[in-house]
């Protein structure tokens, strides 16, 4: 919304609430996204989506962001062109079922997709015919930079039990192989406040942190434990630009996107990734390879994607969809 505001695009917001949920405050969004340096600073007006009403404006284009919101882009009675920014494949968010089928019922709605990453593009466009661009991750370097030279005793894991496709549990497996091993190795958490879980390892518990306060934390770790088991995340290109070894579940949905040869991709077994953990903290040339890491990303900055992005769109306001 950003670049497109910054290409000259004016932006309507609509606040989607499912029923029966209570409706979302506007305000209460705003000073949430104020209060935090994760957002940058929108422009154009913010409303409660009232599904009685519909969108309510004159659109050119109507973009939704998840599932719910597909359905209510595809109701609008006007010539807007529908555009889906898919940010991972959401089915899998839920077993089988009726949130399922709505789910990926989504995708066969007519909307053109423009996707994180290339791995959910091709799986739109073969599973459900669904035309489909992508634009590439990005890193904020000028957040996330390569400061900590000395060597490093000490691993990361992002942390966040209430959303599943993390694999929290199953990296806190590899956490306690990993301290049963090298006892020695600090543990940091991030992502979410561990303070109420009886962990069998001691860790340093960084809960939800403001991402301008990530960068110190990163940079006192060899190696980052990074698991998704939908659409990958952008924390492994984030702390590689620390100089951090990220330690990946290796899968189609991984290796498709994070396309960096310093990657870890390892098996989601926890002795695996224990092991891959433990051996980049062990690197006789750790400082070295931690500085060939934060160089191999240090061109990936975010105004890349978001010009692709712009371009993109341009490009479907020309097209016949």
């Amino acid at each position: 919304m950003s670049f497109l505001e910054k290409a000259g695009n004016p932006t309507t917001v609509y606040l989607y609430s499912p029923r029966p949920h209570s409706a979302v405050d506007v305000n209460a969004v705003r000073d949430m996204m104020g209060m935090t340096s994760a957002y940058p600073d929108i422009h154009g007006e913010f409303r409660v989506y009232n599904p009685d009403v519909g969108v309510d404006v004159a659109a050119d284009a109507i973009i939704a962001c998840d599932w719910q919101t597909a359905y209510a882009a595809a109701r609008y009675a006007g010539q807007a062109k529908r555009l889906y920014f898919a940010q991972d494949y959401e089915p899998f968010f839920y077993a089988a079922g009726s949130d399922y089928a709505a789910a990926e019922n989504s995708y066969r709605l007519g909307l053109h997709g423009i996707t994180a990453g290339p791995w959910l593009a091709r799986t739109l466009q073969e599973q459900f015919g669904m035309t489909s661009d992508h634009y590439d991750y990005g890193v904020e370097t000028d957040r996330y930079r390569y400061e900590n030279r000395l060597r490093r005793n000490e691993v990361l894991f992002y942390a966040r039990p209430p959303t599943p496709r993390r694999a929290t549990e199953f990296g806190l497996l590899a956490l306690q192989e990993l301290h049963r091993m090298r006892p020695d190795i600090t543990i940091h958490l991030v992502g979410w406040d561990m303070s109420g879980h009886r962990l069998p390892f001691p860790f340093v518990n960084h809960a939800a942190l403001d991402i301008a306060d990530l960068g110190a934390v990163y940079n006192r770790c060899a190696a980052g434990m990074v698991l998704s088991l939908t659409n990958t995340s952008l924390l492994p290109l984030e702390i590689m630009a620390a100089g951090v070894v990220p330690v990946v579940n290796d899968a189609p949905q991984t290796r498709e996107v994070l396309r960096n040869p310093n990657i870890d991709f390892t098996p989601m077994a926890p002795r695996a990734l224990a092991e891959r953990l433990i051996a980049a903290v062990d690197r006789p040339d750790q400082t070295e390879h931690a500085e060939r890491i934060a160089a191999s990303v240090a061109d990936t900055h975010w105004g890349d994607p978001g010009a692709e992005f712009v371009a993109t769109f341009d490009r479907v306001m020309e097209t016949s969809l």
